[in-house]
């Protein structure tokens, strides 16, 4: 990625943590770390997911830089960006905010990936001034009690640890038959995450959805574009989505959201804008168009 602009936007001005699971190891103050790529508006900012990083839009800021501006971020604690100040989707949604308010831009279209549809909802709840559209790249709702599936995340956590919980998960992100490398490389990087720091996110995120979650989607009045590929069976596996066949985010988007539209990416894992980039940029400069 050197042919793009790297920059770091903002100091964080973050410095430590809440206390989790033991305490979280403090790391000193500095900049989140982000790439550019373009310059005409509206400006696109990538928002990756949990244990991800920036790169996995490197196809989108290649794809989408001719025409239009393109950013994008490592998240708090994630890649080349300082941990938080406290391990929340606020906090995230925070720094999205930052780096967006930095870029200058008066039109930011947002694009969140699995967690980070959570992490811009929230950002979009916070501070909506400015964004022009939301895009949710195989985001998901968890159903239930937040207390009872966090007792049960915690099991697993306590039986698998972090890391082997991580992996089982990851693994099943990519198809039986994709990319075996790209499944290797989303697992590698899981392992570089801090256990406590995932740990805590992990349970924040699942208190969140209820209720910050479902208000931040009601609050929603901008254009939005869902691109779901996959979706989870009754036994919890995730398989990839076929025609026809809606997800509870999907259903809860269409609800609540008034300007909503949704496209099913088919044959592919949890990673569309990696497995199939040209698909999903076309949507996104569709999707821009619009906008103009």
């Amino acid at each position: 990625m050197n042919q793009y602009s790297r920059r770091s936007f903002l100091a964080s001005g973050l410095a430590g943590f809440a206390a989790f699971a033991g305490g979280l190891p403090a790391q000193a103050a500095g900049p989140l770390h982000a790439v550019q790529a373009g310059s005409n508006d509206p400006t696109f900012l990538f928002v990756h997911g949990f244990a991800c990083a920036l790169d996995d839009y490197q196809a989108q800021l290649e794809g989408l830089a001719p025409r239009y501006r393109c950013i994008a971020m490592d998240l708090p604690g994630h890649g080349r960006s300082p941990m938080p100040a406290e391990p929340t989707m606020a906090a995230l949604a925070q720094a999205v905010n930052e780096v967006r308010q930095k870029s200058g831009s008066r039109r930011v279209i947002l694009v969140g990936h699995s967690m980070g549809s959570k992490v811009i909802r929230e950002a979009y709840r916070q501070a909506p001034e400015g964004i022009a559209g939301l895009v949710f790249v195989d985001g998901s709702v968890y159903s239930g009690e937040p207390d009872a599936i966090n007792a049960n995340l915690r099991r697993q956590l306590a039986s698998e640890g972090y890391r082997g919980w991580a992996r089982r998960q990851f693994d099943s992100m990519v198809m039986e038959n994709g990319d075996q490398k790209l499944r290797e490389r989303l697992v590698a990087r899981t392992q570089a995450l801090d256990p406590a720091y995932a740990e805590a996110l992990l349970v924040d995120a699942v208190r969140w959805e209820l209720p910050a979650g479902l208000e931040a989607m009601k609050q929603i009045t901008v254009p939005t574009l869902l691109l779901q590929s996959t979706y989870f069976t009754s036994d919890y596996k995730r398989v990839p989505l076929k025609e026809g066949i809606s997800t509870p985010f999907m259903d809860l988007a269409r609800q609540v959201i008034a300007r909503c539209e949704v496209k099913t990416i088919t044959g592919v894992g949890h990673f569309p804008m990696i497995e199939a980039a040209a698909t999903v940029n076309q949507h996104l400069r569709d999707f821009a168009g619009r906008l103009a």
